[in-house]
């Protein structure tokens, strides 16, 4: 026979079901209610909180580095140069009488080599020199034809020229005396020249260049053997006077702003001996 089999009582089951339910509760509600161990994240407003831009500085190129940092090379010191003094020519007319040529003249032809000290023409300049307050030479040799030796000095475009020349020798060859319009016996210009002879005896020839009429004054005797030439000049015209003004010759057309004035001289065909001493530049 069968044991007979127990059920639990339906009262205690409730109570149990009771209990548990009320624990079950409990331990929900005290889980629920427990403070979490992670802090809550702060919510920032957007409407607070503004865009900031990060700004990188960039490195400007530079050709140098400061003196002092270790990568720098220091440039070497350049010393500053001396300022170089050019002497002032002194003045045509002036030059002469301190046994100077002043750099201010340019010699004919232009294959004679010149140098400048202090102002002056370092001389002999070809056959020319300055001394005693003369500006003279003395040629002694052959020439194969006419070639012209001398100085240009520059002048205004509208004053006078007057000076003295003493013959020393004058065999062959002629003295010339002239105003151009460029520094160049192929320019435009007047001349007044000596032709060789006795030299205490001269007749003085005027003559325009290139080329032009030919215009003789009388014989002059000099016992001193020396002779004067006076230039008139403007932007249009030269005009030559001698002899103390005793002669008079008309103006040449002659164009140009400023004016050159040349003395030197002219040789012939063969031997030659010409010597003169020009004194008494006056440029007004």
């Amino acid at each position: 026979m069968a044991p007979e089999k127990k059920s639990l009582d339906p009262a205690v089951l409730a109570a149990i079901i009771t209990v548990a339910g009320g624990i079950i509760v409990t331990l929900i509600t005290t889980l629920a209610n427990r403070p979490s161990s992670q802090p809550d994240p702060t919510v920032v407003p957007t409407w607070t909180t503004a865009p900031t831009a990060t700004m990188v500085d960039t490195a400007v190129p530079t050709d140098t580095v400061a003196v002092g940092e270790s990568t720098s090379t220091p440039a070497p010191d350049t010393p500053t140069p001396e300022p170089t003094f050019t002497p002032t020519p002194p003045p045509i007319g002036a030059d002469w009488a301190n046994d100077c040529i002043s750099a201010l003249w340019q010699a004919v032809p232009v294959s004679i080599q010149t140098e400048q000290e202090n102002g002056c023409l370092k001389q002999p300049i070809g056959d020319f020199a300055a001394g005693g307050g003369r500006f003279s030479f003395l040629v002694n040799r052959r020439f194969t034809g006419g070639e012209i030796y001398g100085m240009f000095a520059p002048l205004g475009d509208d004053g006078t020229v007057r000076l003295k020349v003493h013959l020393d020798v004058l065999d062959k060859g002629e003295i010339w005396m002239g105003v151009f319009s460029e520094a160049s016996t192929d320019s435009t210009g007047v001349i007044m020249y000596i032709p060789s002879g006795d030299v205490k005896r001269r007749l003085l020839v005027m003559q325009p260049l290139p080329g032009g009429n030919k215009s003789q004054t009388q014989l002059f005797s000099q016992s001193s053997a020396t002779y004067d030439v006076h230039f008139k000049y403007a932007i249009g015209t030269v005009q030559v006077l001698a002899m103390n003004d005793g002669v008079v010759l008309n103006p040449v057309p002659v164009t140009s702003a400023q004016k050159w004035l040349f003395i030197g001289f002219r040789s012939a065909n063969g031997s030659n001996a010409i010597g003169a001493q020009f004194f008494d530049l006056v440029i007004e």
